[in-house]
């Protein structure tokens, strides 16, 4: 199991605030963490752990273990607490948008996948990001960290925004690199340009040279921007879904941009 930087961060950040420094001892040992001992208040103890968890538990079967002990310890005090039906979306919304963000579901306080694991959702954004640095795109990197924001915090409006502003940027990136003797300041225009030299292919179906919106590209371009930039209120699937897809799309195309360049 793989989850994003922040989404570790905001699970123990649950942790502080729901475990006894005694529970939290027993959970350090029982995951083998280091770097904690010689510390002996809650936040300390996390600090320290923390490095431990990101190098020694993150992308293995532990760090699916950690987050279901942890959910399981939630509701558990709840139930002592004889208020077990608030959910964990509502307990600490946060840890839960950002787990869906990363591919996993919370309901029942039981942690299941809403991909396949192929995907490894948590994995796409860290190789997008290591794209995005790799060729200087500073202004989509800050999208992606915006769309990625907005989510934890269940802005999903305001997310879909910085994923369809990450999405044209990259567009007109890729196209001024390929061909600068035909630059774009658009995401539609990029499309129609990208097209033309071929980078985008039609046998594929990634694209219709007659009707735009047909093709893929031009299609989820249309999709992620209905009624303009900002197209009002956004539900949390719908946001999961442009998300996702964008994300894995853009990574996508960035890497056929590196092969073209070799």
């Amino acid at each position: 199991m793989n989850l994003g930087r922040d989404t570790i961060d905001e699970l123990f950040f649950a942790i502080e605030r729901e475990f006894t420094n005694a529970e939290l001892q027993r959970l350090l040992l029982r995951y083998n963490l280091t770097g904690w001992q010689s510390e002996t208040t809650t936040p300390k103890m996390i600090v320290k752990a923390l490095p431990s968890v990101h190098s020694n538990l993150n992308g293995t079967n532990e760090m699916g273990n950690l987050v279901q002990y942890v959910l399981t310890a939630i509701t558990s005090k709840r139930n002592r607490q004889h208020d077990p039906k608030q959910p964990l979306s509502e307990l600490h919304p946060e840890l839960s948008n950002t787990l869906l963000r990363d591919g996993y579901n919370t309901h029942h306080f039981q942690l299941t996948r809403t991909i396949p694991v192929e995907l490894e959702a948590a994995k796409i954004p860290d190789e997008l990001t290591e794209n995005l640095v790799y060729f200087s795109l500073i202004t989509a990197l800050g999208h992606l960290e915006q769309a990625q924001s907005n989510y934890r915090d269940g802005n999903w409006a305001a997310a879909n925004a910085m994923v369809r502003s990450c999405y044209e940027s990259v567009l007109m990136f890729i196209n001024n690199n390929i061909q600068p003797q035909n630059p774009t300041t658009s995401g539609g225009d990029a499309i129609a340009k990208l097209t033309a030299c071929g980078f985008f292919r039609e046998d594929l179906n990634e694209v219709d040279r007659q009707q735009q919106t047909l093709g893929f590209i031009g299609g989820l371009w249309k999709m992620l921007h209905p009624h303009g930039s900002h197209p009002g209120l956004s539900e949390e699937e719908d946001s999961t879904f442009r998300y996702h897809v964008t994300l894995v799309t853009l990574n996508y195309y960035l890497k056929r941009l590196k092969k073209t360049a070799s």
